[in-house]
């Protein structure tokens, strides 16, 4: 039962952001450049991981290297494959 209650305010919580947020137009451009950069993010992981393969380097691709790759942009790139090369 409790599970419920918290989806619920959870699910709430979402929609009442959501509409603050689409009722606002800035918001929207902001939504629109942070999706967009998701995705560069992820062709860039892509690309590290197509040309990496041929020397047997990858980078995971998932939500925190994703993040990282979004808000830090190339330098995230290198620092996450710097810290996958000191910790081996």
């Amino acid at each position: 039962m409790m599970q419920l209650l918290l989806w619920g305010v959870f699910i709430f919580s979402l929609s009442f952001l959501l509409f603050v947020l689409i009722k606002n137009r800035s918001s929207i451009q902001w939504l629109a450049r942070l999706g967009i950069h998701i995705v560069i993010a992820g062709v860039l992981l892509y690309a590290v991981n197509w040309i990496g393969g041929y020397y047997g380097f990858r980078l995971p691709i998932n939500p925190a290297t994703i993040a990282a790759v979004t808000f830090l942009g190339i330098p995230g790139i290198g620092m996450l494959a710097a810290i996958k090369l000191v910790l081996l």
